[in-house]
């Protein structure tokens, strides 16, 4: 094998190992918010938008998690950033349940009820390459 593990034989595997890995943090936070662990669950979700800043579900479960928190301001912000990564990975905006979400938590009808221990879908991470 070559030294450099850059080298455009492995891009396919190292894309396929990247996907896994977001997926497995998304898996991990639903585990996390099933049991009640916000904290962690939040911890995992904000590495998946680090790593992947358009991944929408990963936004959409951190805002979610954040008011369920009582940290509005906090689900908010998250929205905000959502907006702005969107677009300039993917040019899209957010989906309409990311901007009803919203509309929920920034008019205060959030309700917690039927929320907690709702189980993050797991879907392919959205990757920009």
């Amino acid at each position: 094998m070559p030294a450099d593990r850059y080298e455009e034989w492995a891009e396919d595997r190292r894309q396929q190992l990247r996907r896994l890995y977001l997926a497995l943090l998304v898996e991990l936070a639903g585990i996390y918010e099933e049991r009640g662990e916000n904290g962690p669950a939040i911890e995992a979700l904000t590495r998946v938008t680090a790593e992947e800043p358009a991944h929408e579900e990963a936004h959409a479960a951190l805002m979610r998690l954040y008011a369920l928190s009582g940290s509005r301001t906090e689900a908010l912000r998250q929205y905000e950033r959502l907006k702005e990564a969107l677009p300039k990975e993917l040019g899209v905006r957010p989906s309409a349940s990311s901007r009803a979400l919203r509309d929920e938590i920034a008019w205060s009808s959030f309700s917690p009820e039927g929320r907690r221990n709702r189980v993050i879908p797991l879907e392919e991470p959205t990757l920009k390459r």
